[in-house]
């Protein structure tokens, strides 16, 4: 389906990572991932697979979220545009754990 890799921080890593939260939603739980430090990770590279294929009019966008904060809207890719790096701006971190959400972007992002 898609891939994705934190520059300088990860080998690729592929759905298997996150946690699909319903048929639109994948998780990230940075924490877990890299621990407190999540914020320090400014970029991700995502990618759709050669197999994964969107309809036309369809993206797979990319939300962060820092503990206590609203999810922000960081990217997508689409069929005609198949990879992007993307800026994390993280908000100030809380108390809780961080988080990396993929959806469609018709869909909105799940609250924390």
């Amino acid at each position: 389906m898609f891939g994705l890799v934190f520059p300088n921080r990860s080998f690729p890593l592929d759905i298997s990572t996150f946690t699909q939260i319903d048929t639109f939603h994948w998780v990230l739980d940075m924490n877990h991932f890299v621990g407190e430090e999540y914020d320090s990770i400014r970029e991700v590279c995502i990618f759709l697979l050669n197999n994964f294929t969107l309809p036309p009019d369809k993206a797979l966008a990319v939300y962060i979220q820092s503990p206590g904060s609203p999810f922000l809207f960081c990217g997508a890719v689409t069929v005609s545009r198949p990879s992007a790096v993307l800026s994390l701006p993280w908000p100030e971190p809380g108390s809780n754990a961080a988080q990396l959400q993929l959806t469609a972007p018709d869909v909105p992002p799940l609250s924390a």
